[in-house]
């Protein structure tokens, strides 16, 4: 299955363990040798305190048809965390947002998976919509209290990758808004 949102050309930033550039390679490498490398995920929520989870497009190459956060990619060669964000909020739910919209509650690795080791900054966004997904990217959004991702959760409807964010900072942050 290709993933509609990459080409077999697209060049990724490695890093070593401390997060330092470590090379360039395919994406198709990176995920092929578990390589690692940085991305970027933006936890959107409204005045409620919902989060808006996507529904990753059913062509994409790992965990199609489940749910997400909100917004969450990949990091082009030479690019910063926070650029990468804003790119990504723009292509993947169809919104602007400014550098001083977001917020950053940190970085993390997700080395769980063999082939998919990352190290991620996730931002915070305040924003109700309206929302455009992209549909190479996203099948449907949706804004959920923390008892509904929980539901989603115990059923497995959501990435293994959120489900460990979840529990790692999302749960008490949503709760703390």
């Amino acid at each position: 299955m290709n993933d509609p949102s990459s080409t077999p050309g697209d060049l990724l930033q490695l890093v070593d363990e401390e997060d330092r550039d470590a090379g360039l390679a395919a994406r198709s490498q990176v995920h092929g040798l578990g390589l690692l490398h940085r991305s970027v995920h933006v936890a959107v929520c409204d005045n409620a305190g919902h989060l808006l989870l996507q529904k990753r497009s059913s062509r994409k190459d790992t965990s199609p048809g489940l749910w997400d956060i909100s917004v969450g990619g990949h990091l082009d060669a030479g690019e910063s965390y926070l650029a990468a964000a804003l790119r990504e909020c723009g292509e993947e739910i169809g919104v602007t947002v400014r550098p001083e919209d977001l917020t950053s509650l940190g970085r993390h690795w997700f080395l769980e998976s063999p082939l998919d080791r990352e190290r991620v900054e996730t931002f915070a966004l305040l924003h109700r919509g309206p929302f455009v997904p992209n549909p190479g990217e996203v099948d449907e959004v949706r804004f959920l209290d923390a008892d509904g991702i929980e539901a989603w959760i115990a059923q497995g409807q959501t990435t293994r990758s959120f489900c460990l964010q979840w529990d790692a900072m999302l749960r008490d942050w949503l709760a703390g808004r």
